[in-house]
């Protein structure tokens, strides 16, 4: 057998008594005993030309090198993430589509991040006839897709219900022609009643819903524009469709220094009142960021060491709760980098990102359901190399940091850097999160 080097992309986390492996290029996670990896570590010389895989268990050498954590020794990783990467970039089976469904918000919320929709000359909906358009791209690529992965967007989108109707039993009929499709819709919940959430619970795979600390503080950061409160009728939506989305719920809570105790204090009580613990598919958490004004005049936006020590303070508290959460430390490769995958608006003008919505368009979708690109960004933003990336052991799940963040900046990378250095706490988070009981199990 030939010799084998440890992956630069691995990430170790000691874990009671065992260590738990996370690599970055494959995504791979393991737990393996201190033992064996000790005997691997032993195995590596000062000089790193590798592991003489012979004196080790031949099994483990070969789990481990099927799942990157070990690499042939004369191996340049590099030139494998640079592979990998662009296999996930230009892969033409997978199309990802955030859909505005409409630019119209029923909510007046102080921090939105999405204030060029305000700037519209007037509301704008995406009617059936613009969504043929979009089934008709979708259609045109039918004999290369295996999946299409589509988020309902807004504004508010269950205020344009009639055209999501529609759009889910078309998308769903796509399985008859054997794509995989996978519906997910972000909602502020208002509208989610449970009339509506039966009509869509054979459809949907996820929805998100906001609800930012209990309810004081709630109502205070997402409002009606008259002023009123919203908590009430999200949290009787949340509980009245729980039985029909058992583990499909996602909550999200954006958080600062402002309100991070109120949502200490709602998962608790959602906990204690509810039993959403169980119920919920996850949480998820991020520090309110700034608009798509003022990152278009340059507002530096990364997550520093006080915003990352925030998030792993309410991580810490919900995963203490027995709440489920999803790896906080993928951040990338984003959707403004895959060839496939966009944003469109009401008005069919397509964007690389949803954070570029209401902007100048990199091109639109026509009449016959042609992509038409208009704008050099789009491939700017597609052919990017971070060169960072290559550099780094987050470089494939940071690669260069939100691309939309990092538009006004003059090195295009907004980089996470003093985030991802805390990998250790969110890998454990992650891990007593997921697979407690596993662990537990099989010691």
């Amino acid at each position: 057998m030939n010799s084998v080097k440890l992956s630069r992309y691995t990430l170790t986390v000691p874990y009671q008594g065992r260590v738990i492996l996370f690599n970055t290029l494959s995504r791979s996670l393991v737990a393996i005993s201190e033992e064996a990896w000790n005997r691997l570590r032993s195995n590596i010389s000062d000089t790193n030309v590798g592991i003489d895989n012979e004196t080790l268990n031949k099994q483990l050498i070969k789990e481990l090198t099927t799942l990157g954590f070990l690499i042939p020794s004369e191996l340049d990783e590099k030139e494998l993430m640079r592979t990998y990467v662009n296999i996930l970039k230009y892969t033409p089976t997978h199309m990802g589509m955030f859909v505005n469904l409409t630019s119209r918000c029923n909510l007046s919320c102080p921090y939105c991040y999405q204030d060029l929709r305000k700037t519209l000359e007037k509301n704008q909906d995406l009617t059936t006839e613009g969504w043929n358009r979009i089934m008709k791209l979708i259609n045109k690529r039918a004999s290369i897709l295996r999946n299409v992965n589509i988020v309902f967007f807004g504004g508010e989108p269950m205020l344009n219900y009639s055209t999501l109707k529609v759009a889910v039993r078309d998308l769903d009929s796509l399985r008859e022609i054997g794509i995989e499709t996978s519906m997910s819709i972000i909602t502020n919940g208002t509208l989610f009643s449970k009339q509506r959430g039966q009509e869509l619970a054979p459809y949907i795979n996820s929805v998100q819903i906001t609800l930012d600390g209990m309810k004081e503080t709630h109502d205070k950061m997402r409002p009606y524009p008259d002023g009123s409160g919203t908590f009430d009728i999200i949290l009787k939506n949340i509980i009245d469709n729980i039985d029909q989305y058992k583990n499909k719920i996602i909550l999200r809570s954006n958080i600062n220094e402002s309100n991070i105790n109120s949502v200490k204090s709602l998962l608790q009580y959602l906990k204690e009142e509810y039993g959403l613990h169980k119920l919920l598919r996850g949480v998820g958490f991020e520090y309110i960021f700034p608009t798509q004004t003022s990152i278009r005049v340059g507002e530096s936006y990364k997550l520093s060491q006080h915003i990352s020590k925030l998030l792993i303070e309410i991580y810490t508290y919900a995963v203490d709760l027995g709440y489920s959460i999803g790896n906080p430390l993928i951040l990338g490769p984003c959707m403004a980098n895959h060839a496939f995958s966009f944003a469109v608006d009401e008005q069919l003008n397509v964007y690389k990102c949803p954070g570029f919505l209401y902007s100048n368009p990199d091109g639109y979708i026509d009449e016959e359901g042609n992509l038409i690109i208009t704008n050099s960004r789009w491939y700017s933003l597609i052919n990017f190399e971070p060169p960072c990336a290559l550099n780094c052991k987050f470089g494939p799940i940071c690669y260069g940091g939100c691309k939309w963040m990092a538009s006004a900046s003059r090195s295009k990378i907004s980089c996470n850097i003093e985030h991802l250095q805390n990998y250790r706490e969110f890998l454990r988070l992650y891990v007593r999160s997921r697979y407690k009981k596993l662990l537990e199990e099989s010691k």
